[in-house]
């Protein structure tokens, strides 16, 4: 969050009219080195997160495929073959690659709303505590959405398995088919 601070030397800088032609220098170094920083910094943040949930999944695909491999046959053929394949296809892909990225943003915006925060508060003690109650505000809306997430979930989840099974016995029909 420095180009915000930066962007608040100068705009006093302004106000006071203190800024100097060095001063503008600094600030646009300044900048320039911070873009940098942060291009390395998401770059790794990025390829970091997905190594992570790449590996976490790996060790989750290992472990499933040795606890099917315990399970009797009938299990297969009495239509569950439908969940384990939405499970794999849908549920542990969605997970790798959205869920860990969204993790990551929402550690960013946090700490982006914190930041925020304090800068309003150092401006102006009203507007901090006016964005404050705004962002009280939106954590419990967001709260209440998470909720109706989780009921939604799980018919969610029931229909991707159903439509994999109806899919994947369709498939098998048209071998018998023919």
């Amino acid at each position: 969050k420095m180009p915000i601070f930066l962007a608040f030397v100068v705009l006093s800088g302004f106000a006071n009219k203190t800024i100097t032609g060095q001063t503008c220098l600094y600030v646009g170094l300044g900048l320039v080195a911070i873009v940098l920083v942060q291009m390395f910094v998401h770059y790794l943040s990025d390829s970091l997160q997905s190594a992570a949930g790449y590996l976490m999944f790996a060790d989750k695909r290992i472990e499933l495929g040795g606890h099917l491999r315990k399970l009797p046959m009938g299990y297969f053929t009495s239509g569950n073959i439908g969940k384990i394949s939405s499970v794999l296809s849908t549920d542990m892909v969605f997970i790798e690659e959205v869920a860990m990225s969204t993790l990551g943003n929402m550690m960013s915006y946090l700490l982006s709303s914190l930041v925020l925060l304090a800068f309003m508060f150092y401006l102006n003690w009203q507007l901090g505590l006016i964005a404050l109650i705004v962002t009280i505000l939106a954590w419990l809306v967001s709260k209440g959405m998470n909720k109706v997430s989780l009921r939604e979930a799980a018919g969610r989840q029931e229909q991707s398995e159903r439509l994999t099974d109806a899919v994947l016995s369709f498939v098998e029909g048209i071998g018998v088919i023919k």
